[in-house]
């Protein structure tokens, strides 16, 4: 069983928002060059110049912000491929930053704006002692790990909002449901 790690519903609902900004975008564009060619028809120049070009420029602002989710899916079905083949379920931000072509603190900041966006699931951002860096830790499908959870990782109870979040023992990440930050420590010196 290959876990998978792109979030369908947030996509699909990225895409409904990518279709209407691109209509609310065309209505815009349509509105404000329609009311400049008829200002020029009417009178000879175009009427209510300033609000044609805040009407213009929302439409532009659409599509400009049609853009950068397009480039959010891309990269979230770039890192979902990835993750569906790394091995050990572990990927560090340093292999990302290899695989991608990408500095690693450009790979670290856009994984943090993809889990915000709840594009990525069945995963964690994680920040570990030694070595010192970011890893991303991944669930491990129950097939693999023998009905548990696998060996090295434990689930850590939020203090805050009393959510499950599976961390790797020795490391640090956030809540996965309210963010809180949380550390796990090994089951045995957690008495």
């Amino acid at each position: 069983m290959v876990p998978r790690y792109l979030n369908q519903s947030a996509v699909d609902a990225m895409k409904i928002r990518r279709v209407a900004q691109l209509v609310a975008g065309v209505i815009c564009i349509l509105i404000a060059a329609g009311s400049i060619v008829a200002g020029f028809l009417i009178s000879g120049y175009p009427m209510e110049l300033q609000t044609n070009a805040l009407v213009a420029a929302a439409g532009i602002l659409a599509f400009y912000t049609r853009k950068q989710e397009q480039t959010c899916l891309v990269a979230a079905r770039q890192y979902a491929a990835i993750f569906s083949t790394a091995p050990n379920y572990i990927v560090t931000a340093s292999e990302l930053s290899m695989k991608l072509g990408k500095p690693e603190q450009e790979v670290v900041q856009e994984l943090k704006r993809l889990f915000r966006k709840h594009l990525l699931i069945g995963c964690s951002l994680q920040w570990t002692q030694a070595p010192p860096g970011v890893i991303l830790q991944y669930w491990i499908p129950q097939a693999a790990a023998g009905g548990g959870i696998g060996a090295g990782f434990v689930d850590v109870q939020c203090p805050g909002c009393n959510g499950a979040t599976r961390l790797r023992i020795g490391s640090r990440g956030p809540c996965v449901f309210c963010g809180a930050p949380l550390e796990a420590i090994h089951p045995a010196t957690n008495s």
